[in-house]
C-alpha cells in the first residue's frame, strides 16, 4: 500500500523543461497540484458572470477582462510551476515574448490540465474569434 509520504513525494516526479534556445534558457518545470490548478482557474474565470433568464443560464463576458484574467492566471501558473521559485511580479518581467504562454502551456500539459475547461464552450469560441481578428 502506498503511503501518504510516497504520494506527496511523487508529485515532484512530474517534471520537465521548456527550451528557449535563442536565450540559452531551459527552465525546469513541474505540474501544478489540483489546489493550484483550481486557483488558476478561479483567476481565469473571474471575467464571467451568469444571469438566470427564464430557467436558462446566460453568460455575460467582458472579453477584455477575460483576457486580462487569463494573463493573471498564466502568470500564477508559471510562478507555481517553475521548479526555481519565482514571484508573480518576477514572472511578469520575463523579457522573452510569448514565454509566459509557452511556460504555462507546458506546465498545464504535464498535469493534463486545461485552463479553459471551466469555460462555457461559447465563451471559448468568443475568445478564440476575438484573438484571431
Amino acid at each position: 500500500m502506498v503511503t501518504k509520504a510516497e504520494i506527496l513525494a511523487s508529485a515532484k516526479d512530474i517534471t520537465g523543461t521548456v527550451e528557449f534556445p535563442e536565450h540559452d534558457w531551459e527552465p525546469e518545470i513541474h505540474a501544478l497540484t489540483d489546489a493550484q490548478f483550481i486557483l488558476a482557474q478561479s483567476k481565469m474565470l473571474s471575467g464571467q458572470t451568469g444571469h438566470p433568464s427564464a430557467g436558462n443560464q446566460t453568460l455575460s463576458i467582458d472579453v477584455g477582462k477575460l483576457i486580462e484574467s487569463e494573463f493573471e492566471a498564466r502568470v500564477y501558473i508559471v510562478s507555481k510551476g517553475l521548479v526555481e521559485q519565482w514571484s508573480e511580479a518576477e514572472v511578469k518581467k520575463i523579457p522573452i515574448p510569448g514565454a509566459i504562454n509557452k511556460l504555462s502551456d507546458a506546465i498545464l500539459a504535464l498535469g493534463h490540465q486545461n485552463i479553459f475547461s471551466g469555460l462555457d464552450r461559447g465563451a471559448q469560441s468568443a475568445v478564440g474569434t476575438f484573438r484571431s481578428e
